[in-house]
């Protein structure tokens, strides 16, 4: 099993990618010139 910690830890970064994820997508559904993403 994987310590409560490094759990946390993980669930963190994954959480970050997400957010860093959805902002791409919304960018991208805006419109916005891929180039620049």
């Amino acid at each position: 099993m994987i310590p409560k910690d490094l759990t946390k830890d993980i669930k963190t970064r994954l959480q970050s990618i997400k957010g860093q994820m959805d902002g791409l997508i919304k960018m991208l559904d805006e419109g916005k010139d891929p180039e620049k993403i």
